[in-house]
């Protein structure tokens, strides 16, 4: 190992602590030469442009080159983490942060000022990057309930797909095999599975009417099984996705509020039941406790449930 890449301890724990920027990978060609790929997590950023890309790059597998006689000797004795605390450390020399903060000729960093650039680059990265994936991963509040009632997977069979299930032996198969005869060779499995969807709603079709009926009879059953998973399913986090709702706007506006829900309840048999949540102020006062009437309130709204939803049982 020589001296002119060994850092001092300072500068390789800051260059440590600048791992998280990075995915690495290393491939040995056969001639033992390294090729090495550093993909940083910034390269998604509009700030960094395809100039500036081909230079971190070059630059990269310039310092994996120069150095790969110590990444081997530190995969002897299993300890090439410490060889990226090497190369990282070198890589970073190549941007800008040192030169910004210190000037161009600013010698050896001392610990206080590795605890500088390692911020300034961490401060960047927090900045420009971890901003854009957060913005990405935002979903709407349509988003999220639409996820909730429509979950992959969870879709009532369609009439055609029932049909399929039902007839496709007696009724489907035979239109399909002379289809499948007209051709010059044999579809692929992809071309046979369009084959049979495209023939089976013609055939469903001219069906007759009482086939269509005993289709119509498991597809209406269907349609509600999906439904009432989907309204369990929506009853059981409401009120967690409510308190999330409600702090939020009190963090962001300062504004508090109360709301009641209710309604039959698939999970307990159409039993009606009732959710609500109390806001409070920033202080601690509870909408609930300070106002004298709120059991009464409660108690008003269980007699309007019972009238809106008078063929439900309590």
């Amino acid at each position: 190992m020589t001296n002119a890449i060994v850092p001092n301890i300072a500068a390789a724990k800051a260059a440590d602590r600048c791992t998280m920027l990075s995915r690495r990978g290393l491939r040995l060609k056969e001639e033992g030469v390294a090729e090495f790929k550093l993909t940083p997590l910034f390269f998604s950023s509009a700030c960094c442009v395809i100039e500036q890309k081909a230079s971190i790059e070059e630059s990269t597998n310039l310092t994996i080159a120069q150095n790969f006689p110590v990444f081997l000797d530190h995969q002897k004795t299993s300890m090439v983490g410490d060889f990226w605390n090497i190369v990282l450390f070198v890589w970073f020399k190549s941007w800008p942060e040192e030169k910004a903060l210190f000037g161009q000729d600013h010698g050896e960093l001392s610990l206080d000022q590795c605890v500088q650039v390692d911020k300034k680059i961490k401060n960047w990265f927090n900045n420009e990057v971890v901003k854009g994936h957060h913005t990405q991963s935002i979903k709407s509040m349509e988003a999220v309930f639409a996820s909730l009632l429509h979950p992959k997977g969870t879709c009532a069979k369609q009439w055609s797909e029932i049909f399929s299930n039902l007839y496709y032996d007696k009724k489907i198969m035979p239109v399909v095999q002379a289809e499948v005869a007209a051709h010059v060779k044999e579809p692929m499995h992809a071309e046979m599975i369009k084959i049979i969807h495209t023939k089976t709603h013609p055939v469903f079709k001219e069906a007759e009417d009482n086939i269509k009926e005993e289709v119509e009879v498991i597809y209406q059953a269907g349609l509600a099984f999906v439904c009432l998973q989907c309204l369990q399913r929506v009853q059981d986090c409401l009120l967690a996705f409510l308190k999330y709702t409600f702090n939020t706007v009190a963090h962001l506006m300062g504004w508090h509020g109360t709301v009641i829900f209710g309604g039959p309840s698939p999970k307990a048999g159409s039993k009606l039941e009732s959710i609500f949540l109390v806001g409070k102020t920033p202080s601690g006062v509870n909408f609930g406790q300070s106002y004298e009437q709120w059991e009464a309130i409660l108690a008003n709204y269980a007699g309007y449930l019972k009238e809106a939803f008078h063929k439900f049982p309590i």
